[in-house]
């Protein structure tokens, strides 16, 4: 799972260029994203059931037959995101103390 992140988010090592994975139309699409972000979606595709995780090829993801109609559009997917909470300030922690 971590691999593809690295992908998505487009990390620029030794392993990832040997494979040629620099060359992949999706390298580097979602780097504005976190680390985080892109474990959570991939996540919540395995336990919708829509990506498996392969043991017997090294963890590969692998789509499932469930993927096709999202993939074709048939089928809406619908994924939480997590909320971003704004860092608490001096200010605000006087404020909750009162």
């Amino acid at each position: 799972m971590g691999y593809v992140v690295e992908v998505i988010r487009g990390a620029n090592n030794q392993r990832i260029r040997d494979f040629g994975h620099d060359k992949l139309k999706v390298y580097g699409m979602g780097r504005e994203k976190s680390h985080e972000h892109w474990v959570s979606v991939i996540r919540q595709l395995i336990h919708l059931g829509l990506v498996m995780q392969n043991i017997a090829q090294h963890s590969a993801l692998q789509l499932t037959d469930a993927a096709r109609p999202v993939l074709r559009g048939d089928v809406p997917l619908k994924l939480a995101v997590a909320a971003h909470r704004r860092p608490q300030t001096p200010r605000d922690a006087e404020i909750v103390r009162r």
